[in-house]
């Protein structure tokens, strides 16, 4: 990605990470562009000093796409089977878990599909 390109995903909502999931590209609350590493909590600037040269190759920056965007099936699914008083992600679980709708082979768990579910539907925080 360019740093254009890399700019306007994270202005557009979208999380943008280099090298792997755990270096995430901000845009801090005075304007910086920053990588932070969230597993150590870390920060440095996006460019060097120039305001132009990215910090990393731009093949290793791309964009983290939510798992459950990846399986559109698995989500009508849930949505269509799933009552909305559920509040225990182990019984949207369960359900998921025995009806089969996720599995490692659609490229994501029951446990990620059941919290996107509850927090999708207001149903459990986004932690």
């Amino acid at each position: 990605m360019t740093l254009d390109q890399i700019k306007a995903a994270v202005e557009s909502g979208k999380t943008v990470c280099w090298s792997n999931d755990g270096y995430r590209v901000i845009k801090d609350s005075i304007g910086q562009w920053l990588v932070h590493y969230t597993p150590t909590n870390n920060y440095w600037g996006l460019t060097h000093q120039d305001g132009t040269t990215v910090n990393g190759k731009p093949h290793e920056f791309f964009i983290k796409e939510p798992v459950m965007k990846r399986v559109p099936a698995v989500i009508d699914a849930l949505e269509s089977r799933i009552a909305t008083n559920v509040t225990a992600s182990r019984n949207v679980q369960w359900i998921i878990e025995a009806k089969g709708f996720a599995h490692t082979g659609h490229g994501t768990t029951a446990a990620e599909a059941a919290h996107d579910f509850l927090v999708r539907n207001h149903l459990e925080s986004g932690k």
